[in-house]
């Protein structure tokens, strides 16, 4: 669709405003200089004898005035080339010659308006202060310049504007959007005074390392990060930090002794900028936990990241979830593993790795000493890879916490996990929630189980195991003395069932978390994440608010989510890293993404006392119903 533009309508001027230039422009005349015709040289011109020599006063002045008559200017060419003849002359046309005579008349007619023909030299005096009033009121219009000799074209007057143009203002104004002064939009940079020298005891050497930076590279400074940069923890997700925006940040953050947690989830770091913040930590001795997930970051940033892992010996948890990494970077990583001994945690959760992949990264992992979590849930591990993965536990003896979810283990992998499980005692937490398990593989982990001696969760969610299946693993767990935690959400429990589950918690006091008898109610994982909690907490003789103030470093009255995932960890507690999520979420109680501990305070008084509730109402309810009919729904809500 073609737009269309409406003519532009011509000026129109009034009748004083056009006396008011053609007096100004012949006064203009009357001070001017007598212009040099074209004939002349530049260079100093030759002696000649004066033209005005011997004249009168007004006669220099008439003559000067006849100096600077405008000349008529040539004619405009007309708009087709005159047709010539065979002999080379040009063919004439009345038409044209028409023209033309016009065209002549009409310039003859207004070079005659503007010249200047006789002014009386006792007029000077008026004619100068008439110039000058006409100049100050030029000058406070802005319409025009004394300096200039030239007569300049009359004003063009303000047209109304057309419905085009104020579409197009509006446009314009939608597009640039209203100002304000919101925290939340941490893309640009706020007064500086407002925010540098804010905090008392900051060293803002951070912070004018990253202000020079940004200068330097002529980027707008993040005000997020001007902020923040003498924080323990700097929290930077989704903000779009590209691979320019993080060389600054990583110049910063090199000598920068007071940042422990780095948190980039969800940029545009790629690999440049991810091999930046590497090579940063291989300066940085402070930083212990850095997560770079969902960032792009490549093969060129697993090479850089190994590297820095080869030096590093403070970093204790890195997070690449998301990243798209394939078996040849898992690889790379797998060599850095084998002789780092600081990293305790590290996450590659919802990569493409396969069985090469796996195998590859558990050949680094046969030797490592330090880590104690490990998270490749969702992605492609199965059979050989698998194998070779739960094979490391033979050797292994830092694993505490396996989390292999949403993986394909199927009847190999649980065939391996019976081995392990029987000679294994240092692994604590296993996830294998959706990886294919069906009755079968549930009799051979429940072997497995029933000779363990150190496993605490096991999270079976989301495997067809069947009845039969689900009897077995509940008459594994009965043999296990460990075992506390119990999940098998999303799998139907038959009355059966239901009533092996309930002399399984009575008896043991271990939490299993179902969805109820022919999966009518879901489960609430939330609720037995919390009990791990408090008898966390009880066991090891804790009191809350020492505790809180040990995570609370910089004494500034509350936690991040982040500070109290780490130090739960620091603590000793056995839960995956998306059971300390729903940990901190229920936590949490007002959802500031802060914990004060008066929240954590009254979080675990209110459930003591919904605790010591349904033990009473426990006392009162017969557990001896048949099993071949289901008992009332409003009756199965149990601990």
């Amino acid at each position: 669709m073609t737009s269309y533009l409406a003519p532009r309508r011509r000026p129109t001027y009034t009748s004083d405003r056009i006396e008011r230039q053609q007096k100004r422009f012949k006064l203009r005349a009357v001070t001017a200089p007598v212009q040099k015709t074209s004939g002349h040289t530049p260079g100093p011109d030759p002696p000649t004898p004066s033209p005005t020599s011997g004249l009168t006063e007004g006669t220099k002045l008439s003559s000067a005035c006849e100096a600077v008559r405008p000349r008529t200017p040539k004619t405009r060419p007309t708009k087709r080339q005159r047709p010539k003849t065979s002999s080379g002359q040009t063919k004439v046309n009345n038409r044209y010659l028409d023209d033309d005579r016009t065209n002549e008349k009409k310039q003859a007619e207004l070079s005659e308006s503007w010249a200047v023909t006789h002014i009386s030299s006792d007029d000077i005096d008026y004619h100068d202060n008439e110039l000058k009033k006409i100049d100050d009121e030029c000058q406070s219009n802005a319409s025009c310049q004394t300096s200039d000799p030239q007569p300049r074209s009359p004003e063009v007057v303000e047209q109304p504007l057309t419905p085009a143009t104020r579409s197009r203002m509006r446009f314009e104004a939608w597009i640039e959007g209203k100002k304000h002064d919101s925290d939340d939009y941490d893309t640009d940079l706020d007064d500086e005074s407002a925010t540098r020298g804010e905090r008392t005891g900051c060293d803002p050497s951070a912070t004018d390392i990253y202000l020079k930076s940004c200068k330097k590279l002529g980027m707008t400074p993040i005000s997020y990060i001007v902020r923040n940069l003498c924080e323990r923890n700097i929290r930077m997700r989704h903000h779009y930090v590209t691979p320019l925006s993080a060389a600054p940040l990583a110049h910063a953050f090199k000598t920068n002794t007071i940042l422990e947690i780095v948190d980039f989830t969800d940029n545009s770091l790629g690999s440049n900028g991810a091999s930046l913040i590497a090579s940063m930590l291989e300066d940085n001795m402070f930083i212990v936990q850095l997560d770079l997930s969902y960032n792009f970051i490549g093969s060129g940033a697993c090479r850089a990241i190994a590297s820095m892992l080869e030096t590093n010996t403070t970093l204790k948890t890195l997070i690449l979830k998301g990243n798209h990494l394939t078996d040849k970077d898992v690889l790379v990583l797998g060599k850095a593993l084998k002789d780092n001994t600081s990293l305790s945690s590290i996450s590659l959760s919802d990569n493409q790795l396969g069985e090469q992949g796996a195998a590859n990264f558990a050949l680094g992992l046969i030797h490592n000493e330090g880590i104690s979590d490990l998270d490749l849930s969702w992605n492609a591990i199965c059979q050989k890879g698998a194998v070779a993965l739960i094979n490391i536990l033979k050797t292994n003896k830092s694993l505490e916490i396996l989390d292999l979810s949403w993986n394909g283990l199927a009847m190999a992998g649980s065939v391996a996990l019976m081995n392990i499980l029987k000679i294994n005692v240092r692994l604590k937490v296993l996830d294998i929630s959706n990886n294919h398990l069906n009755t079968k593989a549930a009799h051979n982990i429940s072997l497995g189980l029933a000779q363990n001696k150190g496993l605490e969760t096991l999270l079976l969610n989301l495997n067809p195991v069947g009845e039969d299946g689900m009897a077995a693993i509940l008459k594994g767990a009965q043999k296990n003395n460990s075992l506390r935690l119990l999940g098998i959400e999303d799998i139907t429990v038959s009355p059966s069932t239901y009533h092996s589950i309930a002399d399984l918690q009575q008896s043991h006091d271990i939490i299993v978390v179902h969805n109820q008898v022919g999966g009518f109610s879901s489960a609430q994982s939330n609720a037995g994440v919390m009990s791990l909690f408090d008898k966390f907490i009880d066991e090891n003789t804790m009191d809350l608010e020492a505790l809180f103030n040990a995570f609370d470093k910089d004494g500034s009255g509350d936690l991040s989510h982040d500070e109290m995932k780490y130090g739960l960890k620091e603590a000793g507690i056995m839960l995956t890293s998306k059971q300390l999520d729903v940990l901190l979420d229920e936590l949490d109680a007002d959802k500031s993404g802060t914990i004060e501990f008066s929240e954590l305070l009254d979080g675990v008084n209110a459930r003591k006392e919904i605790k010591m509730k349904a033990s009473n109402s426990d006392k009162k309810f017969d557990f001896n119903f048949k099993t071949s009919s289901y008992p009332p729904l409003h009756k199965l809500k149990l601990s």
